[in-house]
């Protein structure tokens, strides 16, 4: 064999060799909407950031892998692996079984609850019962909206703001008199919108968050459970 055929035989080799869990080495295709803290988002220095970042970043080293993120609006990013434009999604994405008809997911890596949050003054409702006519702002996409038509079929759900209003301006502006989101984002639509927001006590259901990823993706899937049952919640 001559130096020429054996150097290129040992390329080849080099680049078909098993990860350290017996996959070829590639490159994983990771979304968010990057809009989560601490969760998933941009870094000062323009990195993804997060403990889901975390969690896939850790399962994708398990095997050898190479990982890109990718920003996506919270609404593609379900469609966006069934295209299979990208390998696992992350956004605090909630296990439902409807979605577990389109994609696979990882075991469950936190747990949250769906709450409604309103006006912080006297008049405002104290109890959930006390929506069950109101105007109640639910995002369609979002795990909300089934949580708040189940505990309130005669209210109206209102759908966001074509003008681009956040909820907590829909609040400030008496759009709505509530709306119904995860308990962790509460912190987060407070700081940002300056709008004082009380919570009711009473949550409309659990929810747990699990990392979305194509169907057969069997090793990614493990690797994804095994980093999650060895990761402090």
């Amino acid at each position: 064999m001559t130096r020429s055929v054996l150097a290129l035989f040992l390329l080849v080799f080099a680049a078909c060799s098993p990860g350290p869990m017996g996959s070829v080495s590639r490159t994983l295709v990771a979304a968010s909407n990057m809009r989560h803290p601490p969760f998933s988002s941009w870094g000062p220095d323009g990195t993804a950031v997060g403990t889901e970042v975390d969690l896939v970043e850790e399962a994708a080293r398990e095997l050898g892998w190479r990982v890109t993120w990718v920003e996506r609006p919270f609404a593609e990013l379900l469609p966006a692996i069934e295209k299979g434009e990208i390998d696992v999604a992350v956004s605090t994405i909630g296990i439902t079984p409807e979605r577990q008809g389109r994609v696979a997911f990882s075991r469950p890596y936190d747990e949250t609850q769906i709450v409604a949050l309103v006006r912080n003054d006297d008049a405002a409702p104290d109890s959930l019962e006390e929506l069950s006519e109101a105007r109640i702002g639910a995002d369609e996409v979002t795990t909300a909206y089934p949580a708040a038509r189940a505990r309130w079929p005669s209210a109206i759900l209102v759908g966001r703001s074509a003008d681009g209003l956040t909820w907590p301006q829909m609040l400030d502006q008496r759009r709505i008199d509530a709306f119904v989101v995860d308990a962790s984002d509460q912190q987060r639509l407070e700081a940002q919108s300056g709008i004082p927001m009380r919570r009711i006590a009473e949550a409309l259901s659990a929810e747990y968050f699990g990392v979305a990823l194509r169907r057969g993706e069997d090793d990614l899937r493990a690797a994804l459970n095994r980093v999650i049952a060895h990761s402090p919640r």
